[in-house]
Formats: structure tokens, C-alpha cells, sequence
């Protein structure tokens, strides 16, 4: 359940805009309600923790995205249509299966006829069709974009 909490921080995170230092500040101030509550033996100890725990989440969420520039290729995640990505192939294109798996390093991004430069690297994935463009090749490709999924443990 513990996880469950921390995850929605992140998602809490991801669809407000609060800093990094205010998150923070109010993590020290559950901290010190929970050392308290331990100390007095609270029975409301769970409501402290499933929020100090919905805190750090967020604060993980800040740190891994407040350091990137603000034209970078994360400002324009999770939109409800497809956009245009104008690159360099920064790796050589690998085949899985009926995949393959391009590297792009993205100079510019098209939305709603509207160029916009940008920073950052995408990893493409094309299903059932082979893309005829190598390491260093500059491509243009329509996408559905998205954050990448958090690592997992294999298995």
C-alpha cells in the first residue's frame, strides 16, 4: 500500500505545478508529525505516513523533471493527438521481433502546424514496417508522444 501512496504523489506531482522547496517544507512538517505521533502514540499515525509518503513521491517526481530546460522534448509528453518529431537518429535502428526501435535526438517538434525547437532524446518504436534511415540520418516522424515507463525488475 506504501507504494500505492508514493505513486500517486508522483502522479499528484505530474498535474499540479508545485516546486520542489514547498514539497519539501511540508514533507519536514509530516516528518516531525510523525516523529510526534510515535512519540505520544497517535492513533492517526497511518493519515501521516500515507501523506509523507504522497510528499516524497512528489519530490521524486520534481527532481527527476525540474533540472530539464523549458523547451525540452518531457514539456510536450501526453497530448491527445500525434505530433510531428524532426531529428538525428543518434543510434543505429534496432529490429525486435516486428519492431524496431529508433534513437531519435530531437531537434523540433510540430504541433498544430506550429514548429517548435526542442531538446531531447525519444526512442521511437515502429511496428511492423522497416524504416529505411541509419545512424546519423536526419528523419521526420509522426508520434503518439508519452513519457517513458519507470524501470522495472525484470521478471
Amino acid at each position: 500500500m506504501s507504494a500505492g501512496w508514493f505513486a500517486a504523489g508522483i502522479l499528484t506531482a505530474s498535474h499540479l505545478s508545485v516546486s520542489l522547496f514547498t514539497l519539501f517544507l511540508f514533507a519536514v512538517v509530516f516528518l516531525c508529525c510523525a516523529l510526534a505521533g510515535l512519540w505520544l502514540r497517535w492513533a492517526g499515525m497511518a493519515a501521516v505516513i500515507a501523506g509523507l509518503l504522497c510528499l516524497l513521491g512528489g519530490m521524486r517526481y520534481r527532481m527527476a523533471t525540474d533540472g530539464l530546460p523549458a523547451h525540452h522534448l518531457m514539456q510536450y509528453t501526453d497530448r491527445e493527438t500525434q505530433v510531428d518529431l524532426r531529428g538525428r537518429v543518434s543510434d543505429e535502428p534496432q529490429q525486435v521481433g516486428n519492431r524496431t526501435r529508433v534513437v531519435l535526438e530531437v531537434e523540433e517538434i510540430v504541433l498544430s502546424d506550429t514548429t517548435f525547437t526542442t531538446c531531447g532524446k525519444a526512442l521511437i518504436q515502429i511496428y511492423e514496417l522497416q524504416i529505411g534511415a541509419g545512424y546519423g540520418d536526419r528523419i521526420e516522424l509522426r508520434v503518439w508522444l508519452r513519457r517513458p515507463s519507470f524501470a522495472r525488475n525484470p521478471g
